[in-house]
């Protein structure tokens, strides 16, 4: 048994709540939950961020400490061992990198994971490369691959962990945006990686989707994506930069997605000349702040000094960690066009 702090919620609302608690990583790795007073109990490793995002869920839980049993077949979590923590994609385990560790360590615990069957291949981050800010991977177990498949309710994402953006994390943030979605809206993904929000969106919506990346394997890897799942909407997938497309595109979208979280900003203006003349329409933007107030203040500026859209309303929610005391903060904005369509 192991004491730990958790979350309560009633059991109908428990296989939601697991699902959430599990796409961010918040869930405590080796610990089994448990039942009280007709509520489930789930250990978690950040009792404050596990209550924010539920909470953003709609689901309503109240914070308890209480003790758990441990799986018996759960290796120990990488914290206990003071290693570094690590991604999920499919069969592909990526550790994050950090200083100060036994790499011996990390190679006999990734060989454990793998002959426990909870992946195939290992891979440890050591930077990133190249114009598109591709991680720079070392192979440290298992097969010798990059290429999986991903799952997020129900919906597959081919994944290549090396060639473009993927964040398993991300997978509660997707369906968030998607399910805000109207039928027959026209929604404009900037920077959509493997296409994520866009397969998402048209999974649940009659929308049109354009999904745009400057990397091509990406923009393969979406196109992919669109065609390997069941869509009630349409995608197209165009591979260009994004400070580009409003030479390309006609200003018709309702809903422009920034999910580029170092450098969603310097797109403001781009994304402010493709939106509907004449109706609000909806900016998701991405950034990394070190809290709440400091993300608003950066997109609110970005908009005032960098467009010509006025602000209608504004809300945030922190979504990941980035880094010790930074964190990716999605800023949803309702914006109008204060000029005609030039």
């Amino acid at each position: 048994m192991a004491e730990s702090p958790c979350v309560a919620v009633e059991l109908k609302e428990a296989e939601k709540a697991r699902r959430i608690l599990k796409s961010r990583g918040y869930l405590a790795y080796g610990l089994k939950a448990s039942r009280s007073s007709g509520r489930v109990l789930f250990p978690v490793t950040d009792l404050d961020a596990s209550l924010s995002i539920l909470a953003d869920a709609g689901i309503k839980a109240e914070p308890c400490v209480s003790t758990f049993k441990r799986m018996a077949t759960g290796p120990p979590s990488p914290r206990e061992l003071d290693l570094p923590g690590y991604w999920l994609v499919g069969d592909i385990i990526v550790f994050n990198p950090r200083e100060g560790f036994d790499i011996d360590k990390l190679v006999s615990y990734a060989e454990e994971l793998i002959n426990r069957g909870i992946a195939r291949s290992a891979w440890l981050k050591v930077g990133t490369h190249g114009p598109y800010r591709l991680p720079k991977l070392i192979h440290i177990a298992g097969e010798r691959r990059t290429e999986t498949t991903a799952k997020e309710y129900g919906l597959r994402f081919r994944v290549d962990v090396a060639k473009a953006y993927y964040n398993p994390r991300l997978s509660f943030e997707h369906r968030r945006i998607a399910e805000q979605v109207s039928h027959r809206e026209n929604v404009l993904d900037m920077f959509t990686g493997v296409g994520g929000f866009a397969v998402h969106i048209a999974h649940l919506r009659e929308a049109r989707i354009v999904a745009v990346d400057i990397n091509p394997y990406a923009a393969y890897l979406a196109a992919k994506n669109a065609e390997i799942n069941k869509l009630r909407g349409q995608i197209c997938v165009m591979r260009a930069d994004a400070k580009l497309l409003p030479r390309a595109l006609e200003p018709v979208f309702d809903r422009i997605i920034m999910n580029h979280p170092t450098a969603s900003l310097n797109f403001i203006e781009e994304a402010c000349m493709l939106i509907k003349p004449g109706s609000v329409a909806r900016l998701h933007v991405y950034v990394i702040s070190t809290s709440p107030t400091e993300a608003t203040r950066s997109v609110e500026e970005g908009i005032r000094i960098r467009s010509r859209c006025t602000i209608k309303k504004l809300q945030v929610r922190r979504v990941i960690d980035h880094s010790p005391k930074r964190f990716i903060y999605a800023v949803d904005v309702e914006v109008e066009r204060s000029d005609s369509n030039d």
